[in-house]
């Protein structure tokens, strides 16, 4: 009798050690999550204070003011080059952007076509439809141009770095999906190993 007493009074005192512990546990972490979430917007007003890029992902992941630092790693720009730049920069997204709400509407119906023919697997109405989305592309701006303008802006040095740059950036990019299956499936049918899955 003496030790089911005791046995039940522990299980109390350990339920109720148990409840406050879990309480105070999720009391912390919203605490923690707040103090992080005051900090990127304190990081992110200094940023724009000091004038830096705002801090927008493409569609790699990269955050653009991450590609820009890379693209312009040891090069020392004036204040007139970069002032240049950030102009060309500017009208480079506002010709992207009016091309994009231009074509936006043609570019969905084509990929949404696309993707019916996928699913209906029809490959000749997919490649064509891809041809054309890809024609349609070809009419937007390019990026070349505008490395090309940011070019002109720099002295031979640091054109020569800046290319430099633009290299190392392409060859950490990402490969599609698409490439890697590709080079997997003509490696597979060249080797004459599961050339056919079924």
């Amino acid at each position: 009798m003496q030790f089911s007493k005791i046995a039940l009074a522990a299980a109390i005192v350990l339920t109720g050690s148990l409840c406050i512990s879990s309480a105070f546990a999720n009391e912390a972490r919203p605490r923690k999550e707040k103090q992080k979430t005051q900090q990127r917007q304190v990081d992110r007003e200094a940023r724009q204070q000091d004038g830096s890029q705002k801090e927008m992902h493409d569609k790699h992941g990269n955050k653009r003011g991450n590609v820009r630092k890379i693209i312009f790693k040891d090069i020392e720009l004036t204040a007139d080059q970069k002032e240049q730049i950030k102009e060309i920069h500017q009208e480079a997204t506002a010709e992207r952007k009016e091309w994009n709400e231009e074509n936006r509407d043609k570019l969905d119906s084509l990929k949404e076509k696309l993707r019916d023919a996928r699913k209906a697997g029809d490959k000749e109405e997919a490649a064509k439809i891809h041809k054309e989305i890809k024609t349609l592309m070809e009419t937007g701006p390019r990026r070349s141009e505008t490395f090309e303008a940011v070019k002109n802006v720099l002295t031979a040095d640091q054109v020569e770095q800046f290319e430099k740059n633009i290299e190392k950036l392409r060859e950490n990019k990402p490969k599609h999906k698409g490439d890697k299956a590709q080079k997997r499936h003509r490696g597979n049918k060249e080797e004459g190993k599961r050339g056919n899955r079924n």
